[in-house]
């Protein structure tokens, strides 16, 4: 989990975010945006000369091109970070260029805002998913951590490994993957069409996976009624007048 996505990997894990079969609807010019950067990161992560980087990202398409950064292709951390800034600025670089690439898709990659709205959600769900495996992370010496925040609120990779849980700590990640999603939430009302409402439907069942961590619950089933009801919400929520902001 701390390295980023092959192929496969890459389209399962955000797919992942999605209930059931609806990840089967993930557009596939955005499908072959995401596979052609994560073949690209990993031609990238094998170059040691940075001319010879500079070439394969040149040889991209130019949409795809000007959204990679400088330091896309470094490998993600193998275990925990030094400091919460670290771990949100790395978070964000992991998931930055496909973000983008989904939003340029949608011809909307010229608007700044949307593009730091793309980012923050990006990042947010990179987090979301780390969390939920963070047992998993903990027993391999992986996880996805703030060396810090685990000694503010007390707490270690091998108490976790172990199910010993901090309310303080996962309050804390849980929060900060709230507020990426919350920032970048505006991005699915302005998005239209399948792509709109697929990120809606992530959005919900984000919302859903976090409480079902904060209260330590089993993560709920991505049945047919599930589906439906995240389906319905996320229609309302792209149809439904935006709230007007108290004065």
């Amino acid at each position: 989990m701390t390295e980023t996505p092959d192929d496969a990997g890459l389209a399962g894990r955000l797919a992942g975010l999605l209930p059931g079969a609806l990840g089967g609807w993930l557009p596939a010019p955005v499908l072959a945006d995401w596979s052609a950067l994560a073949t690209l990161n990993r031609t990238l992560a094998g170059l040691e000369d940075s001319e010879a980087r500079a070439e394969a990202i040149a040889a991209l398409p130019p949409a795809l091109a000007r959204l990679t950064a400088a330091d896309w292709w470094r490998p993600l951390p193998c275990g925990p970070v030094e400091d919460v800034a670290t771990l949100l600025a790395e978070a964000q670089r992991a998931w930055r260029p496909y973000a983008l690439a989904a939003l340029a898709a949608s011809g909307l990659d010229a608007d700044e805002r949307l593009r730091g709205q793309a980012v923050a959600l990006g990042g947010g769900f990179f987090l979301l998913a780390q969390l939920g495996e963070l047992a998993a992370d903990c027993r391999r010496g992986t996880p996805w951590l703030a060396l810090d925040e685990l000694a503010k609120y007390r707490s270690s990779v091998a108490a976790l490994a172990g199910g010993l849980t901090n309310p303080g700590f996962v309050a804390a990640n849980l929060d900060r993957c709230r507020r990426l999603l919350r920032a970048g939430s505006p991005l699915a009302r302005r998005l239209r069409g399948r792509r709109g409402l697929l990120l809606r439907v992530a959005l919900l069942a984000a919302d859903q996976r976090i409480a079902a961590l904060r209260s330590a619950a089993p993560l709920p089933l991505a049945d047919a009624r599930q589906t439906l009801t995240l389906l319905a919400l996320a229609v309302w929520h792209g149809i439904r007048p935006e709230r007007k902001a108290s004065s």
